[in-house]
């Protein structure tokens, strides 16, 4: 695939992680406080926004079906691992 696929717009934010589900045909970005799940055509399936932190890299587990990503708080230099069931 070596085509630009859409993210829709979210203000003054840049993409901090990607990754995808090859085998269903979807990708995921976070942007800070958001998470995207696109398919490859660019349309949007779903999102959570309002994180109240930084989120940055993100992977996916098709074992489980999950993304992981890494979080720092707001207003804190604690980082954890959170997950979001896809």
């Amino acid at each position: 695939m070596n085509y630009p696929i859409f993210t829709g717009t979210h203000g003054n934010c840049h993409i901090q992680g990607i990754c995808a589900d090859l085998k269903k045909g979807y990708i995921y970005y976070s942007f800070a406080g958001d998470l995207i799940k696109a398919d490859f055509e660019g349309n949007l399936i779903g999102s959570i926004d309002g994180i109240q932190g930084h989120l940055g890299c993100i992977t996916y587990d098709p074992d489980r079906n999950r993304v992981y990503g890494s979080l720092e708080l707001k207003g804190s230099s604690n980082f954890y691992l959170v997950s979001f069931d896809c």
